[in-house]
């Protein structure tokens, strides 16, 4: 029995050591386990960290390359952004560089930022970002559209507006200098800006105002709903002036108006235009019209016709794939499709008559003539045109004055929409505008029809008071990385 005993024993003792040694393994497993995992859990944070600090360097060189843009001279120079390497981003070894790439009108910028990898060495953590931003066109003063309301003439007091040979005005007037109204010319009530406007005066004169021969402004019936004149009326003038000098309103105002004629900035929308000079077609059919044809805005591209025997069409679409501006002719249809700000450095012609559909704005540099029929943004040139559907705004860049004219209408040409020239504007038998035309000095004779349309919604490009200035703006959707 003691042998037997003996013998279990030592088989217990045995067991005992077998579950000791394998109790100690699991806890060294154990041990290990959560070793190995406070180290991984150091090295995940500091990786994090290192990523961080990356992200933080891209976006602190991103910011500093909007800075050096942003106040670069001129945003269309390639060398408006130099590029940058490895400049410190932080007090821990954080770095960036950047490069921005030009596209006109597109910059394209770049950013790489690292950070140090402080747990395993070697490579830095980096992380790459990117951003584009367009050149745009803004105007600071805006686009006073009580400016656009009117016919404008800016020509100081001395200079007399000319309403003659049986002229009916229906578009309100505003004039710097002086207003003479002669041969049964006369000016209308226009009920649509009496109640649009019903304090604002329908004639707007800084100088003084003549009649002579069956002239009148309104009548005892259908009187204006106000009359404005710096001088007043009559060869020696009386202000106010009053139903004896055949003028009837509801109100005279004795004080001189005080509005200013916008401002035509030939030279940024040379640079701006898309499509333009800077900015030709990137896709085009048939032969569109040339917009320059020495890369220097001097109006010598001679005489570049709109409305052509056969069809184009030109678009420009910036590298975002936004397309700016575009431009396209049909002639089966005589129909011409317009969008955005267009600028040719010459004169511009309408050999055929067209109906246009779309807004913008269209400059020349030299003079723009209708020599073959209407322009209208409706068929037929009817009362029915909305122009916050169709409106074309024509910029004449000449300075050419009586007896040449920066845009002439006539001989039963038509245009509805909005002229401003750098020079006079001529209207004469039996043309017309549905509109407004705003320019150094306005003439009008021979049986001319003027025909009042309100504006309000402004044209990309029109121009506005104190004219534009290049800015950035970021592309919406286009951030990377």
């Amino acid at each position: 029995m003691r042998q037997r005993l003996s013998r279990r024993l030592r088989s217990e003792r045995g067991m005992a050591l077998v579950m000791a040694v394998g109790i100690m393994a699991v806890l060294l497993v154990a041990s290990v386990t959560a070793t190995d995992y406070t180290f991984a859990n150091t090295r995940s944070n500091s990786s994090s960290n290192a990523a961080n600090l990356a992200s933080t360097a891209a976006e602190t060189g991103m910011n500093s390359a909007f800075s050096v843009l942003f106040n670069a001279a001129d945003y269309h120079s390639g060398s408006a952004l130099p590029s940058v390497s490895n400049a410190s981003a932080g007090p821990n070894g954080e770095k960036y560089s950047y490069t921005g790439v030009l596209n006109d009108p597109v910059w394209t910028i770049t950013v790489t930022g690292t950070a140090p990898n402080k747990t395993q060495g070697g490579k830095p953590w980096s992380r790459t970002i990117s951003r584009k931003v367009r050149i745009t066109a803004s105007a600071p003063g805006g686009v006073s559209t009580t400016v656009w309301n009117y016919l404008y003439s800016d020509a100081p007091s001395g200079g007399c507006l000319n309403l003659a040979n049986n002229s009916a005005i229906g578009t309100p007037l505003y004039l710097r200098g002086d207003l003479c109204l002669g041969n049964n010319a006369h000016i209308d009530r226009n009920d649509t800006f009496a109640t649009s406007f019903p304090s604002t005066p329908q004639v707007q004169v800084g100088g003084k105002i003549t009649l002579n021969n069956n002239a009148y402004i309104g009548t005892s019936a259908r009187k204006l709903n106000g009359v404005q004149t710096g001088l007043g009326c009559g060869s020696t003038p009386h202000n106010p002036c009053t139903s004896a000098d055949k003028v009837w309103a509801d109100q005279y105002v004795t004080s001189a108006p005080n509005l200013s004629k916008p401002v035509i900035d030939l030279a940024t929308w040379y640079r701006d235009a898309a499509p333009g000079p800077n900015h030709p077609c990137s896709s085009s059919t048939g032969t569109p019209p040339i917009f320059d044809t020495n890369s220097t805005q001097d109006a010598g591209a001679g005489t570049i016709n709109l409305t052509p025997a056969g069809s184009y069409s030109c678009a420009f679409t910036d590298s975002t794939g936004s397309t700016l501006g575009s431009i396209a002719w049909n002639d089966t249809t005589n129909v011409l499709t317009i969008s955005g700000t267009m600028f040719f450095d010459g004169n511009v012609n309408f050999s055929q008559g067209a109906v246009y559909t779309g807004r913008a704005t269209i400059y020349a540099a030299g003079t723009v003539s209708l020599s073959g029929g209407s322009v209208c943004g409706i068929a037929s040139c009817t009362n029915s045109w909305d122009s916050n559907t169709n409106l074309m705004v024509l910029v004449a860049g000449s300075n050419n004055q009586s007896p040449s004219f920066a845009m002439s209408l006539q001989n039963n040409a038509q245009f509805q929409g909005a002229v401003e020239c750098n020079g006079d504007f001529n209207e004469s038998n039996n043309a017309g505008v549905w509109g407004s035309v705003i320019a150094r000095q306005i003439f009008i004779a021979n049986n001319a029809m003027d025909h009042y349309v309100p504006f309000g919604t402004p044209v990309p490009g029109q121009p506005a008071q104190g004219g534009y200035t290049d800015t950035l703006v970021i592309v919406p959707g286009s951030f990377g990385g």
